[in-house]
């Protein structure tokens, strides 16, 4: 099961609709922007000659690099918040532990 059918199963168990998908959406909308940017930047820079188009074209790598970071803060949050959705899900159905009982002193 992947992400999408897990964040849609826990929000239809739990009531709360589509669950995260807005959060998927923004990870998946963060990574793909970032590569298809990357691509077009690397092109850019393989292609650049003189010293400013190589300049400004590793300007663009680098701001490639931090789409990527983006978007894997965008993972993370998503992949916490899928993490709290399931253990809201599981919460009920565990069964309650009794306390270990004091082991006794002798003495």
């Amino acid at each position: 099961m992947g992400p999408g059918q897990t964040t849609a199963e826990l929000g239809r168990v739990q009531g709360a609709g589509e669950g995260d998908r807005p959060g998927l959406r923004a990870w998946w909308a963060g990574l793909i922007g970032s590569r298809l940017f990357v691509v077009w930047a690397e092109r850019r820079y393989a292609a650049a000659e003189e010293v400013d188009e190589v300049l400004d074209a590793f300007g663009l790598v680098v701001a490639g690099d931090v789409l990527d970071v983006v978007a894997a803060v965008l993972a993370i949050l998503f992949v916490r918040r899928l993490t709290a959705m399931q253990g809201e899900r599981a919460a009920p159905r565990a069964a309650p532990v009794a306390p270990m009982p004091a082991a006794e002193q002798t003495g």
